[in-house]
């Protein structure tokens, strides 16, 4: 908390259900070992999400892995059609875009899978939570690479705000064969975390609080986060191009913040690399 500095934004978090690489809502690691690209990429995956009942099996089977992350997640806080759905993703549908646009190029036009084609929506896992649960409230899908985590909080936190109703926040990420293969070709280093958690948020009542806070740039302001999102390039650099690094991921971020909502009280401070940069309070 900042003393004498009113928050920016304060809710109240009535659920929060989170599908993680310990396969269910314990919080726990994975217990398998992370993969590895030998360029200093760490890949740590989800077991396979549980179908909710609600879910008839021949949708479920349907549905990418990143709309099975998101339903799994966001399914046990879903209470009414009126429910506003957010969900946060940082890089869409990527591998069904990618199997789609493998058959048509392998297949032809004639024979493109019209599946893949439908899937690779963006806000599909969107689609699908409306359709199967019968939700006709505000729906969006936000895409933001690494500040995904913090745009989609924000969002929600605001329309809560706004709005005086329920707003369920989802942050998932994938590790699909697609999406491991896209980020090794960029020269992503670091570690990337797949998983779902969702969110829960509601006009402030009895239920544990979450403040926003605008932190100010700390010591030598936009200068040190420009530092800080290069540190560690020169290896890249050396290969003809600066590496991409990751610290986790956005679901990385949502993990934390499921934990701290657990215990009931603790703060999150966003990374210094990203722009408009804040933090969340739980208490």
């Amino acid at each position: 908390m900042i003393p004498g500095v009113p928050p920016a934004m304060r809710v109240g978090v009535t659920g929060a259900s989170l599908w993680d690489a310990g396969g269910g809502d314990s919080g726990r690691g994975s217990d398998e070992a992370p993969g590895s690209n030998g360029a200093g990429l760490s890949l740590i995956a989800a077991r396979e999400p549980e179908r909710p009942e609600r879910f008839p099996p021949g949708t479920w089977r349907k549905m990418s892995r990143l709309a099975r992350l998101v339903a799994r997640a966001a399914e046990p806080l879903v209470h009414g059609p009126a429910d506003a759905l957010i969900v946060g993703v940082s890089g869409g549908e990527f591998a069904s875009s990618v199997a789609f646009l493998r058959s048509y190029y392998l297949r032809g036009a004639a024979l493109a899978s019209p599946l893949a084609f439908q899937n690779s929506v963006h806000n599909a896992p969107a689609a699908h939570l409306s359709i199967d649960l019968g939700l006709t409230g505000w729906s969006e899908t936000l895409l933001a690479g690494e500040a995904t985590f913090w745009r989609t909080l924000e969002r929600g936190m605001s329309r809560v705000l706004a709005s005086g109703a329920p707003v369920i926040v989802v942050i998932a990420e994938e590790l699909s064969p697609e999406v491991r293969d896209g980020m090794k070709a960029a020269d992503v280093q670091g570690t990337w975390l797949e998983g779902a958690a969702a969110f829960r948020l509601e006009p402030l009542g009895t239920a544990v609080g979450l403040s926003w806070w605008d932190r100010p740039q700390r010591g030598a302001g936009a200068a040190e986060i420009r530092a800080a999102a290069t540190e560690g390039d020169a290896a890249g650099a050396e290969r003809g191009g600066a590496a991409i690094r990751v610290h986790g991921g956005p679901f990385r971020e949502a993990a934390r913040l499921f934990g701290l909502i657990a215990a009931g009280y603790g703060t999150l401070d966003s990374p210094p690399h990203l722009p408009q940069p804040a933090w969340l309070e739980v208490c």
